[in-house]
């Protein structure tokens, strides 16, 4: 047990070395700001740049490696959903033309 416990202070102790190493690293971000800033927008634009040519200039240039064959359309299915369009056309267009008595009077 007790070196469990050695063990674990001297990870401790590791632990807050890297922890005052990783706070100094804001001071410096700090101190030196117009730098840090001129490299992370440097990094945006390059960044950006490589992801425009990936998503928009190499599409152009490259041709798709698998074509889809045309579609072809069954012409009993397509009659059959232009007939039910029309019959619904048909209904929609009686139930306007007809007559109704005026519940309100």
């Amino acid at each position: 047990m007790a070196k469990t416990i050695k063990k674990f202070f001297s990870n401790h102790k590791r632990l807050n070395a890297y922890k005052k190493k990783i706070e100094v690293f804001p001071w410096i971000i700090g101190t030196h700001a117009f730098l840090s800033i001129l490299i992370i927008i440097s990094l945006e634009i390059i960044l950006g740049m490589l992801l425009f040519s990936n998503y928009a200039l190499l599409v152009k240039f490259k041709e798709p490696k698998n074509v889809v064959a045309p579609v072809k359309l069954q012409e009993n299915t397509y009659k059959m959903v232009l007939d039910s369009l029309q019959s619904r056309e048909n209904i929609f267009n009686n139930f306007l033309n007809e007559n109704y008595r005026d519940p309100f009077q």
